[in-house]
């Protein structure tokens, strides 16, 4: 009998046990809950107290700093930025001679500018470095394709070629055909309103302004010339205002308004830089924006396997592609230097800056972390709604 009570006495003490080591990691999970909770109650304070001024933390250190005081110490964050173009976008290449002169000239949209860091890679070992990789003639897809494929299911690979010694490859890669017949290319426009072409309107051209007008007593203009759809524009410009001119007649009085269209165009001035070397900055409001047609030779046709799958061209050719995370852009050897049209400097700029749209500002140092989000509209060259989420974490 003593022997059977003694097992009882076990036996209950096991189920005390039991209940109260559930109670400890029961109140443990509550307490984690609400230092979660603690966390996302202070993100939504902190975008409650930044209002309209939350986005300005792209631009000014002012709001970093604003930030910063109202989080306690021994919490830490990152900025997590999503459906908008990193601020400084780091580009791999395989040539940077020729990668450089597209990127030469940041990018200014929507009241901020967009920055290409580039650097040529002298093998495929070290690309995880890079936000996007930019391969230009690359003809080496045999030894790196599985390297390079690899990449491109998380990060963008834009490839700007048109022969290539692998053809093979090259075609399975971004997954289009080369095309046999005769066919001499003309009418590039979008196919769709794409987001490569949002960002194509919006990004839009830079013109430098350095010359002085040569008029008696002009003071206070500059001018410059502009080749846009293989035609010369000429602008003179003061630190408010343009004048537009198919003609060179920088004696004009400029009269075109920041954030307006310019007369009798498609383009729009959005903004001039006045320094030493002034330069303006127009974006396009013609979605029909017609392209260069001497891109592409007769003798080097491309088609998307997929016509959903074209970003420029029409049912019989491409010039611009989109698979997945691989963009392919038609090179031609009438724009194979840095004298390249302007379009196809926006292009390129377009085509990176709308691949690279998912980022932070910093390192995100714990698995443990809460994330509240605000989604916050932009102006004023294009459409850009951002997602902008504070990710935070206790450090003690």
């Amino acid at each position: 009998m003593k022997g059977f009570l003694y097992l009882v006495e076990i036996a209950v003490a096991g189920i005390l046990a039991a209940m109260i080591l559930g109670s400890f990691f029961a109140a443990q999970t509550i307490n984690t809950d609400w230092s979660r909770a603690d966390l996302v109650g202070l993100g939504n304070n902190v975008f409650d107290v930044l209002g309209n001024d939350s986005i300005k933390v792209l631009n000014e250190s002012d709001t970093l700093n604003k930030i910063d005081n109202l989080m306690p110490s021994n919490v830490k964050y990152s900025i997590h930025f999503k459906n908008i173009p990193k601020e400084v976008i780091n580009v791999g290449t395989n040539s940077l001679s020729n990668v450089r002169p597209f990127l030469q000239d940041n990018s200014y949209v929507n009241n901020r500018w967009i920055k290409y860091e580039i650097t040529e890679f002298d093998s495929t070992d070290s690309l995880n470095e890079f936000d996007i990789l930019v391969l230009y003639d690359y003809n080496y897809f045999g030894d790196d394709l599985n390297i390079i494929k690899t990449f491109s299911e998380t990060k963008p690979v834009i490839g700007i070629e048109n022969t290539v010694d692998d053809l093979e490859n090259f075609e399975e890669f971004y997954d289009i055909t080369k095309i046999n017949d005769d066919i001499t290319p003309t009418n590039l426009n979008f196919t769709e309103y794409n987001n490569i072409a949002n960002y194509f309107l919006g990004i839009g051209f830079i013109v430098d302004t350095p010359d002085f007008p040569i008029v008696t007593g002009q003071t206070g203009l500059r001018g410059g010339a502009w080749k846009i759809e293989n035609t010369m524009k000429y602008i003179t410009a003061s630190s408010t205002q343009i004048h537009y001119s198919d003609i060179p007649d920088f004696a004009a009085v400029p009269n075109e308004d920041l954030r307006e269209k310019i007369t009798g165009t498609n383009f729009f001035l959005k903004y001039i830089e006045w320094s030493d070397l002034p330069r303006v900055f127009i974006s396009i409001k013609d979605t029909d924006f017609d392209f260069q047609s001497n891109w592409v030779s007769s003798t080097s046709v491309y088609q998307a396997n997929s016509l959903d799958n074209r970003i420029i061209g029409n049912s019989e050719y491409s010039t611009m592609t989109k698979y997945e995370n691989r963009i392919w852009i038609y090179r031609s050897p009438s724009i194979a230097t840095a004298s390249l049209s302007s379009e196809y400097h926006t292009l390129v700029q377009a085509a990176i800056a709308s691949s690279v749209t998912d980022w932070y500002d910093s390192e995100v140092k714990s698995e443990e972390v809460a994330e509240v989000s605000r989604f916050i509209p932009l102006c004023c060259d294009i459409s850009e709604i951002a997602e902008m989420a504070f990710s935070m974490w206790y450090v003690f």
